[in-house]
């Protein structure tokens, strides 16, 4: 019974993959494109990471002509007020 059910189990593992999506890029892909995203990005990861706003910068983000920026600082926010 054990060796069947390893059976099974390398099987789904096997399978999984080949049965998922294939992701073609980021969705961050045309931030990471340019140096001015990249920074945008980095500084808020760290803000993320540390939990802090980077004294009030982060909200800055908010009114980024970019929406994909303004998403990243909102999922920042969010995660800063779970901690």
């Amino acid at each position: 019974m054990r060796k069947i059910l390893a059976g099974m189990f390398l099987l789904i593992c096997c399978l999984e993959p080949a049965a998922a999506p294939a992701q073609s890029s980021s969705r961050y892909a045309s931030l990471l494109a340019t140096k001015a995203g990249r920074d945008s990005l980095l500084n808020l990861a760290l803000w993320e990471d540390g939990r802090v706003t980077g004294g009030g910068k982060l909200f800055d983000y908010l009114k980024s002509g970019n929406p994909l920026i303004r998403l990243r600082a909102v999922e920042v926010i969010g995660r800063i007020q779970d901690a």
